[in-house]
């Protein structure tokens, strides 16, 4: 007979495999848990950003009655809205058409109300560094990339610089456009620039509204040239303070040859 008459508690010890299947069914439910939970939420998710009956049934209509313009100055305002009202024409199709029929647009953004058929479009326009011929074409302008883009007469007054290119290649006008951005800006010349024109040979002329002419050859080193440039006319006005020709094409060589305008005669300096 036991002399201990309380129970005898047994402990039973899990055999290694047995434990590893254990650990296993857990992870498995654990992970099985997890995901159903991140089902859930993103779920939950996906139904608050649906939109309601109501607005869902207005974008499979996709009707548009009415359109709002803003950012354009008024001599387009009323060609752009009369577009894009335009009876007969699906509202995206018109869109996608916008830059080609008003190519003065560099930036157009669109915001639509489903709910009320109506939507706000927002336009920016070019920038036009001058003007430029576009034959059997409305007035022609030049751009901050050396492209050139219709629009129509009026639309950009400030732009009194006249661009002749002539057969300049557009990586050539884009070079030109980009050293013009250095040439305007400086104090070398005399007066404001009134021509840019592509002399053929990868050289440029440059007319100034005193009536001088620059024939500045190439574009390579710009500055220099500047430097350069304002010595020798700021020495040449002590002889003729009037217009002149100004030769930069051989400045490789060290030379820059200067004239009254009119004259044959030219003087190095």
């Amino acid at each position: 007979m036991n002399p201990n008459p309380r129970l005898c508690r047994q402990s039973v010890a899990w055999r290694p495999k047995a434990r590893r299947h254990h650990l296993q069914i857990l992870a498995v439910g654990a992970a099985v848990f997890i995901l159903a939970a991140a089902a859930a939420l993103t779920l939950r998710q996906m139904v608050h950003s649906l939109p309601d009956v109501q607005e869902l049934g207005a974008r499979l209509n996709g009707r548009i009655d009415s359109v709002a313009v803003s950012g354009a100055p008024e001599l387009l305002q009323e060609p752009l809205a009369a577009y894009l009202h335009e009876p007969g024409l699906d509202f995206s199709r018109r869109l996608a058409e916008l830059p080609e029929r008003f190519a003065a647009l560099r930036v157009v953004r669109v915001r639509r109300d489903w709910l009320h058929h109506s939507a706000r479009v927002e336009v920016r326009l070019r920038t036009a560094l001058g003007r430029a011929a576009l034959p059997g074409r409305a007035a022609g302008f030049v751009d901050e990339d050396g492209s050139l883009f219709a629009a129509p007469q009026g639309l950009y007054p400030e732009a009194s610089v006249v661009f002749e290119f002539g057969a300049a290649a557009p990586e050539q006008r884009r070079e030109m456009v980009s050293a013009l951005g250095v040439i305007s800006r400086s104090s070398a010349l005399p007066a404001p620039l009134k021509l840019v024109r592509y002399a053929g040979g990868g050289g440029w002329e440059l007319a100034l509204n005193d009536g001088s002419r620059i024939l500045w050859g190439d574009l390579r080193w710009t500055a220099e040239k500047l430097d350069r440039l304002g010595q020798a006319l700021s020495d040449a006005r002590r002889g003729f303070p009037g217009a002149c020709v100004a030769d930069l094409r051989y400045f490789e060589d060290g030379r820059l040859l200067i004239k009254p305008l009119g004259s044959r005669a030219a003087g190095v300096l």
